[in-house]
């Protein structure tokens, strides 16, 4: 006679102390994931009507000379990508004379 191997059903039970200490834990990541979001959306707002001017290119004038110009102290390469993405340069950014640029004001 073969032996009936016995099975038992695991029950799903609610451990109330492990419960409260999983919803802490999705809440502080939460707020952790929430306040990180409002960091990074505060880095990257664009820039309002107000906060460039608006210049007209003359000749002989280039990005880098215009960065150097208006920004004297600080790094050209930063001004001049900022210039370029407010401008939508992306692609060419070769400045005809006459051409109107938007110049942020920092």
């Amino acid at each position: 006679m073969k032996s009936k191997e016995l099975t038992f059903k695991k029950r799903w039970r609610v451990n109330p102390a492990r419960l409260v200490a999983n919803l802490f834990i999705l809440f502080c990541l939460v707020l952790l994931f929430l306040i990180f979001m409002n960091f990074t959306a505060g880095q990257t707002r664009g820039l309002g009507e107000d906060e460039f001017f608006e210049i007209i290119v003359e000749q002989g004038d280039s990005l880098w000379s215009i960065a150097c110009e208006f920004y004297p102290n600080q790094d050209p390469r930063y001004t001049v990508s900022v210039i370029r993405d407010l401008n939508g340069l992306q692609n060419n950014p070769t400045v005809i004379p006459g051409q109107i640029l938007n110049i942020p004001k920092y």
